[in-house]
């Protein structure tokens, strides 16, 4: 073997050992941010048809809201305009995007990001806390349903 041979399987051997540590580091980034991801779906599903029902026993808002889901949105319509509130998941880039186009725009967005291996928090779309606390995405959640009943942020 010839020196340029050694050097060449040497450097070989520390890419490979630097490349399993970078796709094990991947992999937990990835399962962190998974795991958040479905905290954040699960507590939308859960937070945004209950909250809803509660606006509709108000007097003020009559019955109104009507909340419908499928495997990758959630949906809620104002039955006096037919405006609507889309609140689409999206597992790829572990986000969530709220949008309503009237009666007050509003298109918001809350990402799951990693905090080292350890954790996670959420971002709305400017990288900063999406809300206070464990309250972020509901948060969100209010503000766009605010903006489908009308209600300027």
């Amino acid at each position: 073997m010839s020196q340029k041979t050694r050097q060449i399987a040497q450097l070989f051997k520390e890419y490979k050992r630097q490349r399993a540590t970078a796709d094990s580091a991947n992999l937990a980034e990835k399962k962190i941010l998974d795991e958040g991801f479905r905290r954040m779906r699960v507590d939308l599903e859960k937070f945004i048809p209950v909250f809803c029902e509660e606006l509709n026993q108000e007097p003020e808002i009559g019955n109104i809201l009507e909340c419908g889901s499928n495997d990758d949105r959630i949906t809620v319509t104002c039955q006096d305009t037919g405006e609507t509130l889309s609140v689409n998941f999206d597992e790829i880039l572990h986000k969530v995007i709220f949008s309503c186009n009237k009666p007050v725009k509003v298109r918001e967005s809350v990402e799951v990001k990693a905090i080292n291996v350890t954790g996670w928090w959420f971002a709305d779309k400017d990288g900063g806390s999406a809300g206070a606390g464990d309250d972020s995405v509901s948060w969100m959640a209010e503000k766009a349903i605010k903006a489908l009943l009308g209600i300027p942020a």
